[in-house]
């Protein structure tokens, strides 16, 4: 005698005649009503999370269905993989008088819009020694940077400057970038982060 799955016995027969507990069918296949009874416990124990299959004394589950919500799930973390494997850390050193003791305020730009004096996307800040003060800025995805530094001498957390807005603090860019009628463009300061990212040196004047 061949034992069915439940959802075969739920089903009619090759006859067109359905498939009922304790009574033969007419294509030779017979189900029990201790079989009907043992899919039914198991499915509600397992929650509904597939399909169970008996036969032959062999049981197996069926893997469930994906919801879309399960794939975008996979897919977000999969993206959240890739993009941790390939995150740097990148180490400023900038350059300060012997004189000066103040504290190093940096601010890292992944994009021309507000550079250098809109939100930065992190900030970082140092006491200087020895004529060096060196910032990290941790966690960055591959791509272009730039770096504006200034020397905070009277502790009021912003570059101060003149009436004429000329700074009167020590200040500078990434890759030293200068300009004469103001802050240099975010393409003349931007440098490429990648899996190997070498330490930017910053000289404040």
């Amino acid at each position: 005698m061949q034992v069915l799955s439940g959802r075969r016995a739920a089903q009619a027969g090759p006859t067109g005649l359905p498939y009922q507990a304790g009574v033969p069918h007419a294509d030779g296949l017979q189900v029990t009503p201790r079989f009907v009874h043992f899919v039914a416990n198991v499915s509600r124990g397992l929650g509904g999370l597939g399909t169970v299959r008996v036969g032959l004394g062999v049981s197996q589950l069926d893997p469930p269905t994906e919801s879309p919500f399960m794939k975008k799930l996979i897919l977000f973390l999969a993206a959240l993989t890739t993009l941790a494997a390939h995150a740097a850390d990148l180490r400023i050193e900038v350059t300060v008088p012997a004189q000066k003791q103040a504290a190093v305020l940096a601010a890292l730009f992944d994009n021309s819009e507000g550079f250098p004096r809109g939100k930065p996307l992190q900030v970082a800040t140092a006491q200087p020694g020895d004529g060096k003060a060196v910032v990290q800025f941790v966690g960055l995805p591959e791509g272009d940077y730039a770096v504006s530094v200034f020397l905070d001498e009277n502790g009021n957390m912003k570059l101060d400057a003149n009436v004429f807005g000329v700074p009167t603090e020590l200040y500078g860019f990434s890759r030293n970038a200068r300009s004469a009628l103001g802050p240099p463009q975010f393409a003349d300061a931007a440098f490429r982060v990648g899996a190997d990212v070498s330490p930017q040196a910053i000289e404040l004047k």
